[in-house]
Protein backbone atom coordinates (compact mmCIF):
# COMPACT_ATOMS: atom_id res chain seq x y z
CA UNK A 1 0.00 0.00 0.00
CA UNK A 2 2.10 2.50 0.88
CA UNK A 3 4.91 1.45 -1.70
CA UNK A 4 2.18 1.80 -4.52
CA UNK A 5 1.46 5.15 -2.58
CA UNK A 6 5.04 6.37 -3.11
CA UNK A 7 5.71 4.95 -7.25
CA UNK A 8 1.99 6.86 -8.16
CA UNK A 9 3.35 10.00 -6.54
CA UNK A 10 6.74 9.52 -8.14
CA UNK A 11 4.96 8.80 -11.56
CA UNK A 12 2.87 11.45 -11.61
CA UNK A 13 5.71 13.82 -11.25
CA UNK A 14 8.25 12.26 -13.92
CA UNK A 15 5.90 11.13 -16.51
CA UNK A 16 4.92 13.97 -19.20
CA UNK A 17 1.56 15.85 -18.69
CA UNK A 18 -0.59 13.03 -21.09
CA UNK A 19 0.45 9.77 -19.17
CA UNK A 20 -0.16 11.77 -16.09
CA UNK A 21 -4.29 12.90 -17.44
CA UNK A 22 -4.67 9.26 -19.23
CA UNK A 23 -3.58 7.63 -15.26
CA UNK A 24 -6.38 10.62 -13.54
CA UNK A 25 -8.67 9.28 -16.35
CA UNK A 26 -8.03 5.31 -16.19
CA UNK A 27 -7.83 5.52 -12.14
CA UNK A 28 -10.36 8.23 -11.47
CA UNK A 29 -12.02 6.64 -8.80
CA UNK A 30 -8.65 6.48 -6.96
CA UNK A 31 -8.13 10.31 -7.09
CA UNK A 32 -11.74 10.85 -5.89
CA UNK A 33 -11.38 8.99 -2.94
CA UNK A 34 -8.23 10.52 -2.51
CA UNK A 35 -10.00 13.75 -2.69
CA UNK A 36 -12.80 12.78 -0.37
CA UNK A 37 -10.03 12.03 2.04
CA UNK A 38 -8.07 15.01 2.33
CA UNK A 39 -11.04 17.69 1.22
CA UNK A 40 -11.27 20.79 3.10
CA UNK A 41 -15.52 21.16 4.48
CA UNK A 42 -15.24 25.21 3.39
CA UNK A 43 -12.94 24.32 -0.11
CA UNK A 44 -13.78 21.65 -1.69
CA UNK A 45 -16.26 21.08 -5.32
CA UNK A 46 -17.69 17.66 -3.45
CA UNK A 47 -21.24 16.98 -3.66
CA UNK A 48 -23.08 15.11 -0.60
CA UNK A 49 -23.85 12.36 -3.01
CA UNK A 50 -19.81 11.72 -3.40
CA UNK A 51 -18.90 11.47 0.44
CA UNK A 52 -22.57 10.01 1.76
CA UNK A 53 -20.96 6.82 2.33
CA UNK A 54 -18.34 8.05 4.25
CA UNK A 55 -20.47 10.71 6.23
CA UNK A 56 -23.18 8.01 6.88
CA UNK A 57 -20.74 5.56 7.99
CA UNK A 58 -18.97 7.62 10.47
CA UNK A 59 -22.54 8.64 11.69
CA UNK A 60 -23.31 5.25 12.59
CA UNK A 61 -20.05 4.66 14.27
CA UNK A 62 -21.01 7.29 16.95
CA UNK A 63 -24.69 6.12 16.94
CA UNK A 64 -24.74 3.36 18.81
CA UNK A 65 -23.10 4.66 22.10
CA UNK A 66 -21.63 2.46 24.60
CA UNK A 67 -24.18 -0.49 24.62
CA UNK A 68 -25.65 -0.15 21.08
CA UNK A 69 -29.14 -0.05 19.42
CA UNK A 70 -29.02 -3.73 19.79
CA UNK A 71 -27.87 -6.63 17.08
CA UNK A 72 -30.43 -6.88 14.17
CA UNK A 73 -31.71 -2.72 15.11
CA UNK A 74 -29.44 -0.97 12.65
CA UNK A 75 -31.26 2.00 11.60
CA UNK A 76 -27.85 2.92 8.43
CA UNK A 77 -28.27 -0.24 6.85
CA UNK A 78 -30.90 0.73 5.26
CA UNK A 79 -29.61 2.04 2.25
CA UNK A 80 -27.60 5.14 3.90
CA UNK A 81 -24.41 3.25 4.40
CA UNK A 82 -24.40 1.47 1.15
CA UNK A 83 -23.08 -2.35 0.62
CA UNK A 84 -22.87 -1.99 4.34
CA UNK A 85 -22.06 -5.79 4.58
CA UNK A 86 -18.67 -5.40 2.83
CA UNK A 87 -16.17 -2.77 3.80
CA UNK A 88 -18.41 -0.72 5.98
CA UNK A 89 -19.62 -3.30 8.13
CA UNK A 90 -17.62 -2.50 11.31
CA UNK A 91 -19.42 0.67 11.78
CA UNK A 92 -22.82 -0.69 11.64
CA UNK A 93 -21.88 -3.67 13.87
CA UNK A 94 -20.51 -0.90 16.47
CA UNK A 95 -24.02 1.14 15.77
CA UNK A 96 -25.46 -2.30 17.31
CA UNK A 97 -23.68 -3.70 19.52
CA UNK A 98 -21.87 0.22 20.58
CA UNK A 99 -18.87 0.91 22.08
CA UNK A 100 -18.48 -2.17 24.28
CA UNK A 101 -18.94 -4.41 21.34
CA UNK A 102 -16.24 -2.78 19.02
CA UNK A 103 -13.89 -2.95 21.49
CA UNK A 104 -14.51 -6.53 22.50
CA UNK A 105 -14.04 -7.31 18.51
CA UNK A 106 -11.04 -5.57 17.87
CA UNK A 107 -9.51 -7.62 21.44
CA UNK A 108 -10.70 -10.62 19.19
CA UNK A 109 -8.86 -9.95 16.38
CA UNK A 110 -5.85 -8.81 18.35
CA UNK A 111 -5.99 -12.32 20.73
CA UNK A 112 -5.75 -14.52 17.31
CA UNK A 113 -3.28 -12.09 16.25
CA UNK A 114 -1.29 -13.42 19.19
CA UNK A 115 -2.05 -16.86 18.80
CA UNK A 116 -0.59 -16.82 15.44
CA UNK A 117 2.72 -14.66 16.25
CA UNK A 118 3.67 -17.58 18.52
CA UNK A 119 3.05 -19.95 15.73
CA UNK A 120 5.81 -17.78 13.99
CA UNK A 121 8.04 -17.56 16.41
CA UNK A 122 8.12 -21.64 17.27
CA UNK A 123 8.16 -22.67 13.55
CA UNK A 124 11.01 -24.86 13.19
CA UNK A 125 12.33 -24.01 9.65
CA UNK A 126 12.24 -21.09 7.28
CA UNK A 127 9.26 -22.12 5.12
CA UNK A 128 7.21 -22.80 7.67
CA UNK A 129 8.12 -19.36 9.49
CA UNK A 130 7.65 -17.59 6.19
CA UNK A 131 4.45 -19.16 5.37
CA UNK A 132 3.46 -18.49 8.79
CA UNK A 133 4.15 -14.97 9.16
CA UNK A 134 3.16 -14.35 5.42
CA UNK A 135 -0.73 -16.00 6.38
CA UNK A 136 -1.00 -13.90 9.42
CA UNK A 137 0.21 -10.90 7.52
CA UNK A 138 -2.25 -11.17 5.00
CA UNK A 139 -5.19 -11.30 7.42
CA UNK A 140 -4.25 -8.53 9.37
CA UNK A 141 -2.86 -6.06 7.61
CA UNK A 142 -6.41 -6.28 6.07
CA UNK A 143 -8.15 -5.81 9.37
CA UNK A 144 -5.94 -3.13 10.03
CA UNK A 145 -6.60 -1.32 6.63
CA UNK A 146 -10.60 -2.04 7.07
CA UNK A 147 -10.20 -0.60 10.64
CA UNK A 148 -8.30 2.14 9.64
CA UNK A 149 -11.13 3.51 6.57
CA UNK A 150 -13.35 2.89 9.29
CA UNK A 151 -12.31 5.70 11.56
CA UNK A 152 -10.92 7.91 8.82
CA UNK A 153 -7.20 7.81 9.25
CA UNK A 154 -6.69 6.51 5.49
CA UNK A 155 -8.48 7.18 2.36
CA UNK A 156 -11.56 4.60 1.06
CA UNK A 157 -9.59 0.91 0.33
CA UNK A 158 -12.13 -1.11 -0.34
CA UNK A 159 -11.03 -3.87 1.52
CA UNK A 160 -13.57 -6.34 4.02
CA UNK A 161 -13.31 -7.18 7.41
CA UNK A 162 -11.82 -10.52 7.58
CA UNK A 163 -14.00 -13.34 8.54
CA UNK A 164 -16.72 -10.56 8.96
CA UNK A 165 -17.50 -8.47 5.83
CA UNK A 166 -19.95 -10.77 3.27
CA UNK A 167 -18.64 -12.73 0.77
CA UNK A 168 -18.11 -15.93 -0.82
CA UNK A 169 -14.39 -16.19 -2.36
CA UNK A 170 -12.80 -14.24 0.11
CA UNK A 171 -13.89 -16.10 3.02
CA UNK A 172 -12.53 -19.58 1.62
CA UNK A 173 -9.02 -17.84 0.78
CA UNK A 174 -9.40 -16.32 4.31
CA UNK A 175 -10.03 -19.86 5.78
CA UNK A 176 -7.40 -21.49 3.67
CA UNK A 177 -5.30 -18.79 5.07
CA UNK A 178 -5.76 -20.07 8.40
CA UNK A 179 -5.19 -23.49 7.58
CA UNK A 180 -2.20 -22.92 6.76
CA UNK A 181 -1.38 -21.11 10.37
CA UNK A 182 -3.07 -24.21 12.05
CA UNK A 183 -0.61 -26.77 9.87
CA UNK A 184 2.04 -25.06 10.82
CA UNK A 185 1.12 -24.87 14.74
CA UNK A 186 0.21 -28.73 14.33
CA UNK A 187 3.45 -29.99 12.09
CA UNK A 188 6.21 -27.09 11.85
CA UNK A 189 6.71 -26.12 15.18
CA UNK A 190 9.64 -26.97 17.56
CA UNK A 191 8.43 -28.69 20.58
CA UNK A 192 8.38 -26.77 23.91
CA UNK A 193 11.64 -27.22 25.46
CA UNK A 194 11.32 -28.99 29.31
CA UNK A 195 13.13 -27.62 31.65
CA UNK A 196 15.03 -29.91 34.11
CA UNK A 197 15.64 -29.88 37.57
CA UNK A 198 18.57 -30.53 38.85
CA UNK A 199 17.05 -33.60 41.24
CA UNK A 200 16.17 -35.26 37.72
CA UNK A 201 19.53 -34.44 36.84
CA UNK A 202 20.90 -36.86 39.11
Amino acid sequence: MVVGVIGLGVALIVLPQEKVDSIKENYSHVFKRVEIYTADEENTTLTDDDTRQIDNAYDALGSGGMWGVGLGNSRSKYNYVSEAQNDYIFSIYVEETGFVGGLILILMYLSLFAMCVAVVLRANGPYARVVSAGCTALVFVEFLMNLSVELQVMPSTGVTLPFFSYGGTAQIMLLFTMGFILNVSKYGTAPKQKTVKEGDAK
